[in-house]
């Protein structure tokens, strides 16, 4: 009989227990929420014949802006496919920096 009884008593206690999981609503803390990172494409194809043209271009002209502004664009150029030239930037606020864009249209 007595092995009965305490066999129930831990078997309420565990019970007990999962009845009253952590809520982090109740406790107060916070639930660390994910962090993204967005990025912005620009996709460009090249005219016939102006391939080398466009990449002096884009070194000469817009790296040394990249460069002063303090930008770090992620650059891809491709030989096969749609696109020759395909560059992503970041945006540090989020989605609100396209939104903003669109405002301005």
């Amino acid at each position: 009989m007595k092995s009965i009884l305490t066999v129930l008593f831990a078997l309420s206690l565990a019970s007990l227990l999962t009845l009253h999981a952590d809520n982090p609503a109740k406790s107060g803390t916070k639930t660390a929420e994910p962090q993204f990172v967005y990025f912005k494409g620009s996709f460009t194809k090249y005219h016939h014949g102006k391939r080398e043209e466009a990449l002096d271009l884009i070194n000469r002209k817009f790296w040394a802006v990249d460069q002063v502004v303090g930008r770090k664009p992620i650059l891809f150029d491709f030989l096969t496919g749609q696109w020759d030239h395909m560059v992503f930037f970041r945006l540090h606020g989020g989605l609100a920096d396209v939104e903003l864009e669109k405002d301005a249209l």
